[in-house]
């Protein structure tokens, strides 16, 4: 009875840490997007700025939207990434259900 009790202790465990680096792995991941998406605004402000006529402004927006165009590829990689995380996770507890 005590090894099954201590069993079940110890699985609560490895689960609860498990949960919190997954957590710790998605802040950090959010955490690095919107940084670099202040830094595509920081980017533009500094163009805009210095843009003396309407085609630096223009030439601005494209470089800005070129940006977060990269940055929401790269944001959908991380995503699906997760995702399959996630799936396998889940499977790895299905065939250990089954057993």
């Amino acid at each position: 009875m005590k090894i099954l009790l201590t069993f079940i202790l110890l699985s609560l465990s490895f689960t609860a840490s498990s949960k919190n680096e997954m957590f710790e792995k998605r802040k950090q991941g959010r955490l690095k997007m919107i940084d670099k998406r202040i830094s595509i605004l920081q980017k533009l402000k500094s163009c805009l700025q210095s843009a003396s006529d309407n085609d630096g402004m223009k030439s601005c927006r494209e470089a800005k939207k070129s940006s977060m165009e990269s940055l929401k590829k790269e944001n959908e990689a991380m995503k699906n990434q997760m995702k399959a995380e996630r799936e396998k996770r889940k499977a790895e507890r299905e065939s250990k259900k089954k057993k």
